[in-house]
């Protein structure tokens, strides 16, 4: 996956900024002839007023797109289907309580589940399970312990357990069921 973004006028004078991403492009690794052209499968724009894209995940079966906006105080988590005519909106879900940024996202193996990382969500939920098909919060994620920030997060090959990382260099692991 990779990101592009439109340039501003100042770059078009010749000055270089750092400005946010208006698409995220996904690619086939096995088109040659696309990689070579510089053609992505999809294209998938950003640009929605939600804020920065801080975080992606792909599904293992490339079906599925998931996008973390930041926007403080409101982040939120979009699922796009990638479908043969064009990448396609199936939810957006905001997180609960204020956040700064979604920090890191994963997929489960089996397509069923998110681990969504997230710093500054109030009451010190900023680490989540969420279903797949519609982003609700799964049961079974506690607080992230102290008040430490959480910086990195990943599932178990065998989909039943999310694991996430501090600044510190605290790992949790928390046991996922779901139905």
């Amino acid at each position: 996956m990779t990101g592009t973004r439109r340039p501003t006028e100042r770059e078009q004078a010749g000055q270089k900024l750092s400005e946010p991403w208006d698409a995220l492009c996904v690619w086939d690794p096995a088109d040659a002839a696309a990689l070579d052209a510089g053609r992505p499968r999809y294209r998938v724009a950003v640009d929605n007023g939600w804020g920065r894209v801080t975080a992606v995940a792909l599904r293992a079966d490339g079906g599925h797109l998931y996008v973390g906006h930041s926007a403080a105080p409101v982040c939120r988590i979009e699922a796009l289907d990638l479908t043969p005519d064009g990448p396609r909106r199936a939810w957006v879900r905001a997180l609960d309580g204020p956040a700064e940024a979604v920090v890191d996202l994963a997929a489960s193996p089996d397509g069923r589940w998110l681990a969504v990382v997230a710093n500054g969500v109030g009451s010190g939920h900023n680490v989540h399970a969420r279903r797949a098909t519609d982003g609700a919060e799964l049961d079974g994620v506690t607080a992230f312990p102290g008040r430490d920030s959480p910086c990195a997060g990943a599932i178990a090959p065998t989909g039943r357990a999310l694991v996430a990382a501090s600044q510190s260099g605290v790992v949790t692991v928390w046991p996922i069921e779901v139905e």
